[in-house]
């Protein structure tokens, strides 16, 4: 690999998570995402422990994410389009906030997609959330007035057993820079249900990084779905109200459903908060 990328890093993060409502209950957990340019990283020479291919620890796949048949960054293009062409017509690069698989596996909470101009301009960003039924759903982001990225949208997805799909998100994905902060709430009419926020700093995508940061999170993405069990069943001791899945399919909308992987925990009412 690379010593270096022009673009592509690493962020070594802290993720909180705080319910609020109806039942208070709050932990954090460390991470590391990967901070991904869609052109740059098809240039990376594999290695033992990054690449596109089989045998590297972490591996980037294109389609562990929405693509409808296309590249991921013509996916994303066509995505803004939907939502405002003159912002499509500006996009030059795409660089992608997310997990990638480790030792095969990957479940992505949400990934973030942020759009830019030639001259690195922000043009947009996209949220794209998954759940344990191997389904994802994207959330156009646009830049507000204030020049900062955020939206308040339905969420009309089924995230949470814990939360009905009628709530809404409240999305503000700060720019990744060498500091990286975002926040994910979960809203209620005025009142915040859930908070998520993850806090973290740049490092180089190195093999030497990835190494002492999976030394420090031996168990990877694997820790992430155990701790979004482990959690759920603390909710559930809890007695905090529980949503079926099967209760508003009307109003899950613009799902998008993934074929079943051999790594897919499928059908499990989990998730975290």
């Amino acid at each position: 690999m690379k010593d270096h990328f022009r673009h592509s890093a690493l962020y070594q993060c802290r993720v909180y998570h705080e319910r609020l409502e109806p039942r208070r209950h709050r932990f954090g957990y460390p991470a590391f995402m990967f901070w991904l340019d869609l052109d740059e990283v098809k240039q990376v020479e594999d290695t033992r422990w990054f690449g596109l291919r089989k045998g590297s620890v972490f591996r980037f796949m294109e389609r562990d994410h929405i693509t409808d048949g296309l590249s991921l960054k013509d996916s994303i293009v066509r995505y803004v389009g939907g939502h405002d062409s003159m912002a499509a017509n500006r996009i030059h690069h795409v660089r992608v906030l997310t997990f990638c698989r480790f030792l095969g596996y990957v479940f992505n909470p949400v990934s973030f997609f942020y759009a830019y101009g030639r001259q690195e301009q922000i043009v947009c960003a996209i949220a794209e959330v998954g759940n344990t039924f191997n389904e994802k759903k994207r959330y156009y982001i646009p830049v507000q007035k204030d020049g900062n990225l955020r939206v308040r949208t339905p969420k009309h997805f089924y995230v949470s057993p814990f939360s009905p799909v009628s709530h809404d998100f409240d999305f503000r994905p700060g720019l990744p820079g060498e500091q990286l902060s975002l926040r994910v709430d979960t809203l209620s009419g005025p009142a915040c249900e859930v908070r998520g926020i993850v806090r973290g700093r740049r490092i180089p995508l190195t093999d030497a990084a990835l190494r002492s940061l999976t030394l420090r999170n031996p168990l990877g993405t694997f820790g992430v779905i155990a701790g979004i069990h482990w959690e759920a069943l603390r909710l559930w001791l809890k007695r905090v109200p529980w949503f079926a899945k099967a209760d508003h399919p009307e109003l899950q909308t613009h799902v998008h459903t993934s074929p079943p992987k051999a790594n897919a925990t499928h059908h499990h009412e989990h998730h975290v908060l």
